[in-house]
Protein backbone atom coordinates (compact mmCIF):
# COMPACT_ATOMS: atom_id res chain seq x y z
CA UNK A 1 0.00 0.00 0.00
CA UNK A 2 1.25 3.53 -0.69
CA UNK A 3 2.57 5.03 2.16
CA UNK A 4 3.80 8.73 3.22
CA UNK A 5 0.24 10.81 3.03
CA UNK A 6 0.47 14.13 2.66
CA UNK A 7 0.42 16.12 6.30
CA UNK A 8 -3.25 18.31 5.00
CA UNK A 9 -4.87 14.71 4.78
CA UNK A 10 -3.72 13.52 8.35
CA UNK A 11 -5.82 17.12 9.31
CA UNK A 12 -8.65 16.12 7.63
CA UNK A 13 -8.57 12.31 8.97
CA UNK A 14 -8.35 13.82 12.73
CA UNK A 15 -10.76 16.15 12.09
CA UNK A 16 -13.00 13.02 11.01
CA UNK A 17 -11.69 11.08 13.76
CA UNK A 18 -12.37 13.81 16.61
CA UNK A 19 -16.41 14.36 15.04
CA UNK A 20 -16.94 10.74 15.28
CA UNK A 21 -15.80 10.61 18.88
CA UNK A 22 -18.01 13.33 19.92
CA UNK A 23 -21.28 11.80 17.93
CA UNK A 24 -20.52 8.31 19.46
CA UNK A 25 -20.13 10.20 22.55
CA UNK A 26 -23.87 11.69 21.76
CA UNK A 27 -25.43 8.64 21.09
CA UNK A 28 -24.35 7.21 24.17
CA UNK A 29 -25.04 9.69 26.44
CA UNK A 30 -28.77 9.11 24.85
CA UNK A 31 -28.37 5.61 25.59
CA UNK A 32 -27.87 4.29 22.37
CA UNK A 33 -25.81 1.06 21.79
CA UNK A 34 -23.51 0.24 19.25
CA UNK A 35 -23.25 -3.27 18.05
CA UNK A 36 -19.90 -5.08 16.85
CA UNK A 37 -20.11 -5.73 13.61
CA UNK A 38 -20.32 -9.23 12.86
CA UNK A 39 -16.93 -11.01 11.69
CA UNK A 40 -16.83 -12.64 8.73
CA UNK A 41 -18.15 -16.60 8.66
CA UNK A 42 -15.78 -18.68 8.95
CA UNK A 43 -15.34 -21.43 5.79
CA UNK A 44 -17.32 -24.29 6.29
CA UNK A 45 -15.40 -27.77 7.37
CA UNK A 46 -14.28 -30.10 4.85
CA UNK A 47 -14.18 -33.85 4.82
CA UNK A 48 -10.77 -35.50 4.35
CA UNK A 49 -10.70 -36.57 0.66
CA UNK A 50 -7.56 -38.32 -1.32
CA UNK A 51 -6.85 -36.69 -4.65
CA UNK A 52 -7.43 -38.44 -7.53
CA UNK A 53 -5.49 -38.35 -10.94
CA UNK A 54 -6.22 -41.31 -13.55
CA UNK A 55 -3.84 -41.75 -16.64
CA UNK A 56 -5.64 -43.49 -19.83
CA UNK A 57 -2.63 -42.62 -21.79
CA UNK A 58 -2.41 -46.72 -21.85
CA UNK A 59 -5.71 -46.76 -23.70
CA UNK A 60 -3.64 -45.49 -27.22
CA UNK A 61 -0.26 -47.21 -27.51
CA UNK A 62 1.06 -44.25 -29.79
CA UNK A 63 -0.27 -41.24 -27.15
CA UNK A 64 1.90 -43.08 -24.48
CA UNK A 65 4.86 -42.94 -26.79
CA UNK A 66 4.35 -39.55 -28.05
CA UNK A 67 4.19 -38.21 -24.19
CA UNK A 68 7.41 -39.62 -22.84
CA UNK A 69 9.62 -38.50 -25.94
CA UNK A 70 7.73 -35.04 -24.95
CA UNK A 71 8.46 -35.17 -21.60
CA UNK A 72 12.39 -36.16 -22.61
CA UNK A 73 12.13 -33.16 -25.02
CA UNK A 74 11.12 -30.98 -22.14
CA UNK A 75 13.84 -32.03 -19.93
CA UNK A 76 16.51 -31.62 -22.47
CA UNK A 77 14.32 -27.95 -23.41
CA UNK A 78 14.17 -28.85 -26.93
CA UNK A 79 11.97 -25.97 -28.64
CA UNK A 80 12.42 -27.71 -32.12
CA UNK A 81 10.31 -30.83 -30.72
CA UNK A 82 8.06 -28.84 -28.54
CA UNK A 83 6.51 -26.94 -31.49
CA UNK A 84 6.71 -29.44 -34.04
CA UNK A 85 3.67 -30.83 -31.51
CA UNK A 86 2.20 -27.26 -30.94
CA UNK A 87 -1.53 -26.98 -33.34
CA UNK A 88 -1.20 -23.43 -35.43
CA UNK A 89 -4.72 -23.23 -33.94
CA UNK A 90 -3.61 -23.83 -30.77
CA UNK A 91 -5.74 -21.81 -27.94
CA UNK A 92 -3.55 -20.38 -24.95
CA UNK A 93 -5.62 -17.39 -23.20
CA UNK A 94 -9.40 -16.43 -23.34
CA UNK A 95 -8.49 -13.17 -25.01
CA UNK A 96 -5.45 -11.61 -26.60
CA UNK A 97 -3.76 -13.32 -29.18
CA UNK A 98 -4.24 -16.97 -29.99
CA UNK A 99 -2.19 -19.65 -32.29
CA UNK A 100 1.52 -19.95 -32.52
CA UNK A 101 1.95 -16.66 -32.15
CA UNK A 102 -0.04 -16.63 -28.79
CA UNK A 103 1.75 -19.36 -27.10
CA UNK A 104 5.65 -18.02 -28.01
CA UNK A 105 4.59 -14.98 -26.73
CA UNK A 106 2.68 -16.42 -23.53
CA UNK A 107 5.55 -18.59 -22.49
CA UNK A 108 8.52 -16.31 -23.48
CA UNK A 109 10.38 -18.21 -25.96
CA UNK A 110 10.81 -15.89 -28.22
CA UNK A 111 13.65 -13.77 -27.21
CA UNK A 112 15.29 -16.10 -24.23
CA UNK A 113 12.99 -19.71 -24.58
CA UNK A 114 15.53 -21.02 -22.47
CA UNK A 115 14.36 -19.77 -19.72
CA UNK A 116 10.55 -20.30 -20.13
CA UNK A 117 8.54 -21.33 -17.30
CA UNK A 118 7.36 -24.34 -19.93
CA UNK A 119 10.08 -26.11 -18.85
CA UNK A 120 9.41 -26.71 -15.69
CA UNK A 121 5.30 -26.25 -15.62
CA UNK A 122 4.24 -28.43 -18.74
CA UNK A 123 6.06 -31.41 -17.16
CA UNK A 124 4.48 -31.30 -14.12
CA UNK A 125 0.33 -31.39 -15.03
CA UNK A 126 1.52 -34.42 -17.61
CA UNK A 127 2.46 -36.28 -15.31
CA UNK A 128 -1.02 -36.16 -13.64
CA UNK A 129 -2.75 -38.09 -15.80
CA UNK A 130 -4.62 -37.51 -19.36
CA UNK A 131 -7.91 -38.73 -19.98
CA UNK A 132 -9.39 -39.08 -23.78
CA UNK A 133 -12.68 -37.66 -25.01
CA UNK A 134 -15.86 -39.44 -24.61
CA UNK A 135 -16.72 -39.01 -27.89
CA UNK A 136 -13.83 -38.32 -29.49
CA UNK A 137 -11.06 -41.34 -29.31
CA UNK A 138 -8.48 -38.91 -30.78
CA UNK A 139 -8.70 -36.14 -28.46
CA UNK A 140 -6.85 -35.94 -24.72
CA UNK A 141 -7.13 -34.06 -22.17
CA UNK A 142 -4.16 -33.22 -19.12
CA UNK A 143 -4.42 -33.22 -16.18
CA UNK A 144 -7.55 -35.72 -15.86
CA UNK A 145 -8.04 -34.88 -12.51
CA UNK A 146 -11.43 -37.03 -11.51
CA UNK A 147 -10.85 -35.89 -7.72
CA UNK A 148 -14.49 -35.68 -5.67
CA UNK A 149 -13.69 -32.32 -4.27
CA UNK A 150 -15.99 -31.50 -1.16
CA UNK A 151 -19.15 -28.99 -1.49
CA UNK A 152 -17.80 -27.04 0.89
CA UNK A 153 -14.72 -25.79 -1.02
CA UNK A 154 -15.44 -23.36 -3.86
CA UNK A 155 -14.29 -23.90 -6.79
CA UNK A 156 -11.61 -21.32 -7.27
CA UNK A 157 -10.27 -23.04 -4.23
CA UNK A 158 -10.47 -26.72 -4.96
CA UNK A 159 -6.80 -27.30 -4.82
CA UNK A 160 -5.22 -31.27 -4.74
CA UNK A 161 -1.75 -31.87 -3.00
CA UNK A 162 -0.11 -34.00 -5.82
CA UNK A 163 3.03 -35.33 -3.99
CA UNK A 164 3.80 -38.10 -1.02
CA UNK A 165 4.60 -36.37 2.47
CA UNK A 166 4.43 -33.00 1.77
CA UNK A 167 5.40 -30.67 4.54
CA UNK A 168 3.03 -27.92 5.18
CA UNK A 169 4.53 -25.17 7.37
CA UNK A 170 3.22 -22.78 9.36
CA UNK A 171 4.91 -19.85 7.50
CA UNK A 172 5.99 -18.98 3.87
CA UNK A 173 9.25 -20.47 5.08
CA UNK A 174 10.91 -23.92 5.31
CA UNK A 175 12.63 -23.13 8.03
CA UNK A 176 9.32 -22.41 10.09
CA UNK A 177 7.17 -25.13 12.21
CA UNK A 178 5.68 -27.99 9.85
CA UNK A 179 2.20 -28.58 11.08
CA UNK A 180 1.21 -31.37 8.87
CA UNK A 181 2.39 -33.85 6.22
CA UNK A 182 0.65 -34.45 3.00
CA UNK A 183 -0.02 -37.06 0.19
CA UNK A 184 -2.63 -36.65 -2.81
CA UNK A 185 -5.20 -35.38 -0.43
CA UNK A 186 -7.50 -31.89 -1.00
CA UNK A 187 -7.35 -28.84 0.76
CA UNK A 188 -8.48 -25.72 0.16
CA UNK A 189 -6.79 -22.85 -1.41
CA UNK A 190 -6.52 -19.28 0.50
CA UNK A 191 -4.24 -17.30 -1.56
CA UNK A 192 -0.36 -17.54 -3.04
CA UNK A 193 2.47 -15.86 -2.01
CA UNK A 194 5.87 -15.03 -2.43
CA UNK A 195 8.76 -16.05 0.53
CA UNK A 196 9.63 -12.79 2.16
CA UNK A 197 13.21 -14.27 2.89
CA UNK A 198 13.61 -17.85 1.25
CA UNK A 199 14.98 -17.85 -2.45
CA UNK A 200 16.14 -20.70 -4.62
CA UNK A 201 18.65 -19.78 -7.05
CA UNK A 202 18.41 -16.18 -6.37
CA UNK A 203 14.53 -16.11 -6.59
CA UNK A 204 11.57 -16.25 -4.28
CA UNK A 205 9.95 -19.25 -3.64
CA UNK A 206 6.57 -18.93 -4.49
CA UNK A 207 4.03 -20.61 -1.82
CA UNK A 208 0.34 -22.13 -1.54
CA UNK A 209 -1.50 -20.80 1.35
CA UNK A 210 -3.97 -23.35 2.40
CA UNK A 211 -6.35 -24.84 4.81
CA UNK A 212 -6.16 -28.55 5.44
CA UNK A 213 -8.58 -30.95 6.95
CA UNK A 214 -8.21 -29.82 10.65
CA UNK A 215 -8.90 -26.29 9.61
CA UNK A 216 -5.62 -25.37 9.78
CA UNK A 217 -4.03 -22.66 8.02
CA UNK A 218 -0.91 -23.45 6.63
CA UNK A 219 1.87 -23.42 3.62
CA UNK A 220 2.89 -25.55 0.87
CA UNK A 221 5.61 -24.93 -1.67
CA UNK A 222 3.59 -23.87 -4.87
CA UNK A 223 5.03 -26.68 -6.98
CA UNK A 224 3.13 -29.80 -4.71
CA UNK A 225 -0.29 -28.27 -5.53
CA UNK A 226 -2.68 -28.14 -8.27
CA UNK A 227 -5.71 -26.14 -8.54
CA UNK A 228 -8.61 -27.09 -10.38
CA UNK A 229 -8.52 -23.89 -12.65
CA UNK A 230 -5.05 -24.10 -13.05
CA UNK A 231 -2.80 -24.98 -15.94
CA UNK A 232 -4.46 -27.54 -18.56
CA UNK A 233 -4.21 -28.41 -21.79
CA UNK A 234 -5.18 -31.24 -24.73
CA UNK A 235 -3.93 -32.82 -27.59
CA UNK A 236 -5.56 -33.88 -30.49
CA UNK A 237 -3.91 -36.73 -33.05
CA UNK A 238 -3.99 -34.85 -36.75
CA UNK A 239 -2.95 -37.54 -39.44
CA UNK A 240 -0.98 -39.35 -37.59
CA UNK A 241 1.09 -36.82 -35.65
CA UNK A 242 -0.12 -35.46 -31.95
CA UNK A 243 -0.41 -31.81 -31.36
CA UNK A 244 -1.26 -29.68 -28.45
CA UNK A 245 -4.65 -27.64 -29.28
CA UNK A 246 -4.49 -25.89 -25.93
CA UNK A 247 -2.83 -25.23 -23.04
CA UNK A 248 -4.50 -22.77 -20.91
CA UNK A 249 -4.93 -21.15 -17.67
CA UNK A 250 -8.61 -19.98 -15.49
CA UNK A 251 -11.92 -19.98 -16.29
Amino acid sequence: MKKGIQENRNSRNLARLIGFAIICLALLSVGKIFQAIPEKPAAKPFIRTKAEFIDEAGKDPSFREFREQLLIALQKKDLKFLMEHVDNGIRVSFDGPQGIEGFMKNWGLILEPEKSEIWIELPIILKLGSGFAENNKTAVGFPNDQSKYPDTIQDYQQTAIIATDVPVYSAPDPKSQVIDKLSWEIVRLQTFEMAPSATKNGMKIPWAKIEIYSGKIGYVDEKFVYNAWGLRGSFQNKNGIWKMTTLIAGD
